[in-house]
């Protein structure tokens, strides 16, 4: 379904409400899909942003508005297409105890503690790069193109051909947690619980087959000498 069959739908639940009612119910629509994402990270919730390091610059990005939290491991690839995986930092005080905080200052001649990015901070509204980035990749500028994952929040729907995951694989989740709302907003909290009831049973089943589609095909256990390796580039794997 698309936004606007979305919004008929709850309306029609709620044909008795008091005037005003209408006018609210795509802000209803938008919540439902705000508390699921809220709850779970579906897998259409994937997203990542592509930053270039910035010589000696601590910050390596604000965090777009869709931003939910850091997911997966981040990376920055070469020239040769490449790549060289890194960490998050668990916290600031684990990065300061490691690196230097800033540049030398008042005239200090100590070399600046530099280099290839290792860690990434993520604070209220950027993510950090330590150790401050150099300019020594193997790209023509000397900076470093990163792959930071992320999980992201979906897109609040305004016009009526708008669509969404939830819209299209969870309609009915859509529509009975805005009609739950509905009913909550008109004080009706006998009707508004059955909703709210109806909806959680919609997306528990979307939450179950989005499990079983982030499975790997094959699940059977296999034996790494080393945890951080890669998977073998041939098809057979060297004991």
């Amino acid at each position: 379904m698309d936004n606007g069959q979305v919004k008929a739908e709850v309306e029609s639940w709620l044909l008795d409400l008091p005037a005003g009612a209408s006018a609210r119910v795509q802000g209803w629509v938008n919540e439902a899909l705000t508390e699921a994402t809220k709850r779970y990270n579906f897998k259409a919730m994937w997203d990542e942003q592509l930053p270039i390091t910035v010589n000696q610059q601590r910050e390596l990005f604000t965090k777009p508005a869709n931003w939910k939290e850091h997911r997966g491991e981040p990376y920055y690839f070469h020239q040769d297409g490449s790549t060289t995986p890194i960490s998050w930092a668990q916290s600031e005080a684990q990065m300061v105890r490691t690196y230097a905080i800033q540049l030398p200052d008042e005239g200090n001649t100590s070399p600046a503690d530099e280099g290839a990015p290792r860690y990434l901070l993520e604070r209220d509204t950027t993510v950090d790069v330590f150790p401050l980035p150099d300019d020594e990749s193997d790209w023509n500028n000397g900076l470093y193109r990163m792959c930071v994952p992320y999980w992201k929040h979906m897109t609040a729907m305004s016009a009526d051909a708008d669509t969404n995951f939830l819209t299209e694989k969870a309609p009915f989740y859509v529509i009975w947690y805005a009609t739950h709302l509905g009913f909550l907003w008109a004080r009706d909290e006998a009707r508004s619980d059955k909703f709210a009831t109806k909806a959680e049973r919609e997306f528990q089943k979307l939450k179950f087959q989005d499990k079983i589609s982030k499975l790997p095909d094959k699940l059977t256990l296999e034996v790494h000498k080393d945890v951080y390796a890669g998977e073998p580039r041939s098809g057979n794997r060297e004991g």
